[in-house]
């Protein structure tokens, strides 16, 4: 405290002052006025943990010359703070600023003197009129161990001259602080189901009342004193609290009539500094000293609302769109319209689009809601920030826009879409299940169309050998639709019948292609090679065939028109040369000049009849196996080149066995550099014994005799 005795002013100041040593305010120099007093802080900021013996000078204009002893200790901090004082940005009510502080231990891990973890708490002074928050409020920090510390400020709608309408409502007005909520106070307890009592007397009434009023008012006495506590200025080495004093022009009821035109233009607002002390757990005889963190925040009057922060239009499929409104309001009294702008606007090829234009705001109107549009082109997750820019005020609003594209995504069981329908009996019908599963979260539609040229209709009825069921449908989000395939061709053919789907489905990226394939026989034994060509391709197929009950109507037309037998397309198998193939590690043996191929001796299972019209009356009677055997003519067999393995067999119903036929050519000769080798056919019977009737199947063999 310094005071002038003397009648004239004086100047005086702090010279000559060390590192350690600050004086404030106004670094330590002023006028005092005759007999006027001044306090003076001196702070004290050691450099190192140290003791501090020093002198502090102070001289005057009267030519006096002062000597202040200062003494004092530096202590090492049990924890370092990554900033000693945080300043927040202007927030309005209803807004929320978080800054982090990075807390450490200063003692290093391996340290000579190893240290031992060291427990904090940060307690907030006031948090009912400070509104700030400290998350984690306590924890422990490791040597060299750095914990992040996330303060935040967030000043409540409620607070200020006029309340700020709540989010998405722009017409109800926040609710008033629940006290019991606030203090902890617990709810009053239900009432018993007792037996009613008996009517009381007047007096006892009167009493019972007035035992009540009391309680009520005891109670009111003990929330409004716990209130006004909590919400009572800080003392000094708590913070400071400022309100400013001047109000705005044209409200009533807060701050008084403005006393002149400067405090009628300056708005509400209301500064804080607190001051946030840390206690460190130790296990020393003397405790540390807390550490303090300095929090300055600042709270002004919101003018320009808008209803949320942040729109999320969650999924959407790609090639659709969702509109929702952003309400916009100017909450002003009076005053001209505040004019918003959209600076510098919403990405022009984007996603996000403002639909309709920005109003003019006008004081106390209704909310304008400016409609904003989300229309994904792709999948993947989208965000924007749309900045709402208010001149007039100078303030700026950032409201987060996201949005996840989402395609429709059909997922088939089989993954590849290939369906196998196998081998069926002519008249007898198979049907195989396909899975569609919806993965999304929307529900899809689908339809299945033949791709590429239109579908032959290769039964001889007109209808297609492929029916599926349903052929287009919604599949629910999440849910499986199995799609019935059924294969019911009317004649046997030694080609495949084949048939190529596309599964449509709308904006969907991924393109799904079902594949069906299936054959159909006239006799339950059959003879297939996949992997062979037909000697005939499936273009020489007669397209005037007849049903196999009117052969012999057939054979006299051809007789008649004196035309030969169709011909049968046979299983072509063609080996490689010798050079074409590769060569063994070891001797030019015979089975090093071998070649083989297979292929599958099956039999019809018996399927349950196809029940449309076509089916023929009396359907053939299917064994429960067959039988084959392969017959070579006798110059093969003799020459040795051409073999079968196994030569006969039995097949189950349902079943296949493998055939496998072997070309073995003699070793060739040396020819002087010239290649005069010959190709070399052969046919290999297949008799084939089953239901209804035998029948043999010619597998042609092909094969290149080297040099002789």
């Amino acid at each position: 405290m310094l005071t002038n005795e003397s009648a004239l002013p004086q100047k005086f100041g702090f010279v000559n002052l060390s590192a350690e040593v600050d004086v404030q305010p106004n670094d330590g120099f002023g006028v005092l006025l005759p007999r006027e007093s001044r306090t003076v802080d001196v702070i004290f900021k050691p450099v190192s943990a140290v003791n501090v013996d020093l002198n502090l000078t102070m001289r005057t204009t009267m030519n006096n010359t002062y000597a202040i002893k200062v003494r004092g200790r530096g202590l090492e901090p049990a924890l370092k703070f990554s900033f000693t004082v945080l300043k927040f940005p202007p927030a309005s009510p209803g807004d929320r600023v978080v800054a982090s502080v990075l807390v450490s231990h200063p003692s290093a891990p391996g340290a000579k003197r190893e240290a031992a973890p060291r427990t904090f708490e940060l307690v907030v002074p006031k948090p009912l009129l400070s509104f700030l928050t400290v998350q984690p409020a306590v924890a422990t920090v490791a040597p060299g161990e750095t914990r992040r510390v996330e303060i935040s400020f967030a000043p409540p709608r409620s607070k200020g001259p006029r309340d700020t309408p709540s989010l998405r409502d722009a017409n109800d007005r926040p609710k008033a602080r629940d006290l019991d909520a606030v203090f902890g106070h617990a709810p009053p307890p239900p009432p018993d189901d007792a037996e009613p009592e008996p009517e009381p007397d007047e007096d006892a009434r009167e009493a019972a009342a007035a035992a009540k009023r009391a309680k009520d008012a005891e109670l009111k006495a003990a929330r409004d004193a716990a209130y006004a506590a909590a919400t009572t200025p800080p003392e000094p080495f708590e913070g400071t609290l400022t309100v400013s004093v001047h109000g705005v022009k044209g409200l009533d009821g807060y701050g008084g009539p403005p006393k002149s035109d400067r405090d009628a233009r300056e708005p509400w607002s209301e500064h804080a500094v607190w001051k946030i002390p840390c206690y460190v757990q130790s296990s020393a005889a003397e405790p540390p000293p807390p550490l303090f963190l300095e929090v300055q925040t600042t709270t002004v009057e919101r003018t320009f609302w808008c209803d949320c922060e942040k729109i999320d239009f969650g999924q959407l499929a790609v090639g659709q769109t969702s509109t929702l409104p952003l309400r916009l309001r100017n909450l002003a009294a009076d005053g001209p319209p505040l004019e918003v702008k959209a600076v510098p606007g919403l990405n022009g090829v984007g996603p996000f689009m403002m639909v309709n234009a920005l109003r003019p705001l006008r004081p106390r109107a209704p909310p304008h809601s400016a409609l904003l549009q989300f229309a994904p082109t792709a999948r993947g997750v989208r965000s924007e920030h749309l900045e709402l820019v208010c001149p007039a005020l100078g303030r700026t609003v950032r409201v987060a826009l996201r949005g996840e594209g989402v395609s429709p995504t059909l997922e088939l069981d089989p993954p590849d879409g290939f369906v196998d329908m196998g081998h069926v009996f002519v008249g007898c019908a198979r049907t195989k299940e396909l899975l569609l599963h919806n993965t999304s979260v929307f529900p899809l539609s689908f339809c299945l169309t033949p791709l590429g040229e239109p579908v032959p209709r290769e039964n001889r009825d007109a209808s297609a050998p492929f029916v599926c069921v349903p052929s287009e449908a919604t599949v629910a989000p999440g849910a499986t639709l199995a799609v019935k395939i059924k294969f019911r061709p009317d004649h046997g053919r030694v080609w495949a019948y084949y048939q190529k789907l596309r599964v449509e489905v709308p904006n969907e990226d991924k393109r799904h292609v079902l594949t069906v394939l299936g054959r159909c026989h006239d006799h339950q034994m059959y003879v297939v090679a996949d992997d062979r060509p037909l000697s005939l391709g499936a273009a020489f197929e007669d397209p005037f065939g007849l049903p196999a009950e009117l052969d012999d109507a057939a054979a006299e037309a051809r007789d008649m028109m004196g035309l030969g037998p169709p011909v049968n397309p046979k299983i072509a198998i063609r080996f490689p040369r010798v050079a074409d193939r590769p060569k063994a590690d070891d001797g030019g043996d015979d089975g090093d000049r071998a070649a083989s191929a297979s292929v599958l001796v099956g039999c019809c299972a018996a399927d349950a009849p196809d029940g449309g019209p076509r089916a023929p009356k009396k359907p053939a009677s299917l064994g429960s196996n067959g039988t084959f055997e392969v017959e070579l003519d006798a110059a093969t067999k003799a020459a040795g080149y051409f073999a079968a393995s196994p030569d006969k067999g039995t097949v189950p119903a349902g079943g296949t066995a493998p055939v496998a036929f072997t070309f073995t050519p003699p070793e060739a000769q040396a020819g002087n550099g010239l290649d005069v080798g010959r190709w070399i056919k052969t046919v290999a019977k297949v008799h084939l014994k089953g239901s209804p009737e035998s029948f043999t199947y010619d597998v042609e063999l092909e094969g290149y005799m080297p040099n002789l």
